[in-house]
């Protein structure tokens, strides 16, 4: 079987944990040439977490080739892309979570486009891909991209540069909300955002999304769209 690098990116790919979402947001990881590295509430864990849900020594991870297997150690289990288990192979760009905490595996691959310079980024066809679902920007600096969202189980959308959806927008939170696909539902979430995020107009914590509806963020406003 290949290995995650050589799967996704080709080998020896330069791999980081991200916290995401959580109280520890922004703490992050470097993989490097770590063989075996363990994340909880200890100090000594490579990726501490202060988390009174989050045991001392909660997750541990083994490097595999040149990608990771997650494993509990608690019994209890931990989410990977929504979905518990005991034990995990992670691919880049999946979601573990732990306690209030998700954490995602990242690729520090260079980006063919230079993130800042949206003027060479060009605008989006204005429809969801056939049979999908995305979200449409319709005011803002993003105003004409179209972000799919059925490639994944989590979608964060911010200004930070860990996001999937990532939006230039100074009034959005670094990771500002997160959108979680449970079979053919999508359902958005507020992550404790400094401006908060809206949802046709109204302020929500949770919302389930349906074809129609607009979500403010910042000055940015995204359209929820399906097809097929």
């Amino acid at each position: 079987m290949d290995s995650l690098g050589e799967r996704c990116y080709g080998p020896r790919v330069s791999l980081r944990l991200v916290v995401v979402s959580g109280p520890c947001i922004g703490s992050q990881l470097r993989l490097g040439q770590h063989t075996v590295l363990e994340i909880g509430r200890s100090p000594a864990a490579a990726l501490t977490l202060a988390d009174p849900q989050v045991a001392d020594l909660h997750l541990k991870l083994y490097r595999e080739g040149d990608g990771f297997t997650c494993f509990d150690l608690t019994g209890a289990g931990f989410l990977h892309n929504r979905q518990r288990t005991l034990k995990a192979r992670l691919a880049v760009g999946d979601v573990i979570e732990v306690g209030a905490h998700a954490i995602r595996l990242i690729s520090d691959l260079p980006e063919m486009v230079p993130r800042l310079d949206r003027a060479a980024i060009p605008p989006a066809a204005s429809a969801a891909p056939a049979g999908g679902a995305a979200l449409r920007a319709l005011q803002g600096n993003d105003a004409g991209r179209v972000f799919p969202l059925d490639d994944r189980a989590v979608t964060i959308i911010g200004r930070g540069a860990t996001t999937d959806v990532t939006l230039w927008d100074i009034r959005a939170s670094r990771a500002h909300a997160r959108i979680d696909r449970q079979g053919s539902a999508y359902r958005l979430s507020d992550l404790n955002s400094s401006n908060g995020t809206f949802v046709n107009g109204r302020r929500i914590t949770t919302h389930h999304l349906r074809p129609g509806d607009t979500i403010r963020i910042g000055t940015s406003l995204l359209e929820f769209v399906r097809s097929g």
